[in-house]
């Protein structure tokens, strides 16, 4: 038996491992097993003598770092991305996916489209504050982890998706940027006067 403890298995491989692992050494009822695994008692048997034979490395599926054949390629994801951040952008995914069918003959299913946007983390002007506050909370993930630079794209991301507050670069230096606020109200006697204050 090959037993490779680096092979990385998903919650449901591991729990197979492990009920099969336990069963193989204990030598325990084979019905058992089959129940705990809600399969056939002949399933269990191939588990077990997969088990004896690879070890740990036969509960990983067989397709794991495998590349669809039917995956569509890279360049058409980026093509996607790019054309939506630039000649197409401000339309909604469904809008979008009609434009670039009719214009640029990329006929993609808007599901395709929208996923495309969303690993980019681009968003639809029509997206709720749900789905805005998902993708927020993902990008500040991400920059906890980058470095100065990345953080500062991502920062502005972030910014980007507020629907109150437009993006602006950060202010690199304190002082660097004055802000100020007028409130009318009857500060002064009778008449309303703008009172101004300086942040």
């Amino acid at each position: 038996m090959k037993e490779t403890e680096n092979v990385s298995l998903s919650a449901t491989e591991e729990q197979e491992y492990r009920s099969v692992k336990r069963y193989a050494e204990n030598h325990k009822n084979i019905r058992r097993l089959a129940v705990e695994l809600s399969c056939s008692e002949r399933t269990a048997r191939r588990f077990i003598g997969g088990y004896k034979k690879e070890g740990r490395a036969y509960f990983a599926h067989g397709n794991r770092g495998k590349i669809s054949p039917r995956r569509i390629p890279d360049e058409a994801r980026q093509a996607v991305a790019s054309l939506y951040t630039g000649k197409y952008s401000g339309a909604t995914y469904a809008h979008f996916t009609e434009l670039i069918a009719d214009y640029e003959n990329l006929k993609f299913s808007e599901a395709f489209v929208r996923s495309v946007l969303r690993e980019k983390f681009l968003l639809s002007p029509k997206a709720t504050r749900r789905t805005r506050k998902l993708v927020k909370n993902q990008l500040r993930k991400l920059r906890e982890t980058a470095d100065a630079e990345e953080k500062e794209k991502l920062t502005l991301r972030i910014l980007s998706l507020s629907e109150t507050h437009p993006a602006r670069p950060r202010r690199r230096y304190f002082g660097e940027l004055l802000q100020t606020d007028a409130s009318e109200h009857l500060w002064f006697g009778t008449e309303k006067t703008a009172l101004h204050i300086s942040t």
